[in-house]
């Protein structure tokens, strides 16, 4: 019982903070710079969480730039997203069987 409100307040918490902003921005008007500025916030923090995983896949770091290439090129090629990580994570594996 005790873990499950702990899990139900972690829930609400988490649920407050993603919602209090939508509620304080949405009175205001940004300029076109500050939204282009905020639309690329998303990209560069997905990057800060993918790039350290990419180098400590392995024994090897090259094997995670590997597959991060790989996934690169097929997101470059508007591959659906499932083939893109099936692939970089099947170079990954195959990489890593042989290193």
């Amino acid at each position: 019982m005790r873990y499950l409100l702990v899990i139900l307040i972690m829930g609400v918490i988490s649920q407050l903070s993603r919602i209090t902003p939508l509620f304080i921005t949405s009175n205001f008007k940004f300029s076109k710079r500050v939204n282009k500025f905020l639309s690329a916030v998303p990209y560069a923090a997905l990057g800060v969480m993918i790039f350290p995983g990419i180098l400590s896949v392995g024994k090897y770091p090259i094997v995670g730039l590997a597959g991060g290439v790989i996934a690169a090129i097929l997101t470059y090629l508007k591959v659906n997203i499932i083939v893109i990580i099936a692939a970089s994570v099947a170079v990954v594996a195959a990489l890593n069987s042989f290193v």
